[in-house]
Formats: structure tokens, sequence, C-alpha cells
């Protein structure tokens, strides 16, 4: 349903466009392969050198309010995230112009599974109880780079490179079910895990993760109405990521003491690791709306 209604929107949006197309014509311009574009007031279509643009992801937009149709990625609500972007540039000439962006991705996810009940084991042995497993991730995508672009219509080719960096924390925690205590030190689990023999894990948390990139991008963009258009690009991303330290706090029962106690542990499983990647993408299938002035 969702995908119908995204769907008919953009057709009407290009239909009505074209409609008004029909009464333009194309300007006079020294740019040969980017000239400007009159409305039927005479209005400039397309943006200009001096002048600035900010624009937002509108699929994520779209997402939410299509999500109300009940399909859409957090109908289940054990899932909950964002997705969003925002862009903005500046023109040089009527052909170029330098850009910067910030992306913002966080996530939510909770995990409920059954897990035996230590209290009835004897009594009632098929008796079960829940951990809750949740994990957060939050990235921070940071862009600047320089684009060049060329068309004679309302559609004008988009293309260029951008220097990328990102920052990548997740965390998880646990909810355990089954108590610990003097009279049980090693509760039954079925989320987290226990180290050192009796001490689990209540949560973990990466340091960050950093990642430096270079991007060359190819893309569209359709003015549909003055200075305000749609649209989308592709590239060839590549990057290299060092991961860092992983930082768990545990609990324990302190036999001595006779009481629960907590620690922090610094694990160094991926510290130091360096990880070069070489993708395309398309902003994660991505569209966006743009407004110059």
């Amino acid at each position: 349903m969702k995908n119908i209604i995204g769907i008919f929107l953009f057709t009407l949006l290009i239909t009505f466009s074209f409609a008004q197309e029909m009464e333009e014509v194309t300007s006079n311009s020294s740019e040969e392969k980017n000239p400007q574009v009159l409305g039927k007031k005479g209005q400039d279509i397309m943006p200009i050198a001096g002048e600035w643009g900010i624009g937002i992801n509108a699929s994520s937009l779209i997402n939410n309010v299509l999500g109300t149709f009940g399909d859409g990625p957090n109908a289940t609500g054990s899932s909950y995230f964002v997705n969003g972007g925002v862009y903005g540039k500046y023109f040089l000439t009527n052909s170029s112009a330098i850009r910067a962006g910030f992306n913002l991705f966080a996530q939510n996810d909770a995990d409920r599974v059954t897990v035996s009940n230590d209290n009835a084991t004897l009594t009632h042995p098929d008796s079960v109880v829940f951990d809750i497993s949740h994990f957060y991730q939050n990235d921070y995508n940071f862009t600047v780079g320089y684009e060049m672009r060329q068309g004679k219509s309302r559609f004008r080719a988009v293309y260029g490179g951008n220097m990328n960096f990102g920052l990548s924390y997740q965390r998880n925690v646990y909810e355990y079910a089954n108590e610990m205590g003097e009279a049980n030190t090693r509760p039954s689990i079925n989320v987290g895990a226990y180290r050192n023999n009796n001490e689990r894990i209540i949560n973990d948390q990466s340091t960050g993760n950093i990642t430096l990139g270079v991007r060359g991008f190819l893309g569209v963009e359709y003015f549909f109405a003055p200075k305000v258009c749609v649209g989308t690009e592709f590239g060839l991303l590549a990057s290299k990521t060092w991961s860092r330290d992983i930082v768990e706090t545990l609990e324990y029962w302190d036999v001595t003491d006779n009481e629960l106690k907590t620690k922090e542990d610094r694990r160094s499983i991926n510290a130091g690791r360096r990880d070069f990647t070489l993708s395309t993408d398309n902003f994660n299938n991505s569209l966006y709306l743009m407004i110059f002035f």
C-alpha cells in the first residue's frame, strides 16, 4: 500500500510539472551546458551563482507519513529508527557549487525472549519468564564536496565528489528476569552472556568507530517549481574504518561481602582493526528535496 501511494504521488508531481514546462522557454545563456529555464512569467527556474540551497531527506518524511497506513517499519513496535539528512549548497557559478551534508541514523531494537523461571524450577519445571535485549545504534555522517551540473530542461544532471567523515556508536542493554543473589549466583539467562564464570553483562558499548572516505557521485534533479527540486544520486565510495574498544558493565555476586556489585571491563576485540571498503550506494535509496534562495 505504501509503495502504491508513493508512486501515485510522484506521478501526480511529474504530470503537474510537465504541464507547467510546456509554457517555458530556455533563456539565452552563455553557459551552453547548463542554460537557465524561464517560467511563463519570466522567473528563473534554476538556481544561479551566489544563491544558497538547503535540503532534507524526503524519503524519511514520506516513510513516516505513509507509515500511518500500517505497513511501515515501526508497525510492530519492536523497532524504531530515524534516518534523516540535511544538505546545503552554495553556487559559485550557475553550473557549479560547493556542498555539505549531515546525516543521522538512529536505531532502537528490543527483543523479548523466554528463559527458564529459576524460582519455579522444582514446582513448575515448564515455567518461563522473559529476558529483554535492547540494541541502540547512532551513526553521524558529515560530507563536504564540489558538484557540477548540466542540462537544458527542468531535469539537470549533477556530478562531482565528496569527502566523508563518520562516527558510529553501538550499545546493548540487557534486562534479566532471574535475579542474581546469594541463593542464585549464576541465574539462567537467554540474552547477553557471562564473563569470568559468574559475571553477567548488563550493557556493552563501543567507544566509537571512525570512518574516512571519498565518494564520486552522479545524480539527477528535477525542478517542479521555481528554485525547488527533488533529486537522487548514485555514488562510488572508498572508505576506511578504524574500530575502537568495547566497554562492558558487568554484575556479580560478591560472596565475601555478600552483596551484588558491578564493574566495568574494557575489551579490545576489534580495537585497532582497520577495514577498507569500496562500495556503490544511492544514499540508502534516498530522495531529497531542496529549496534555493
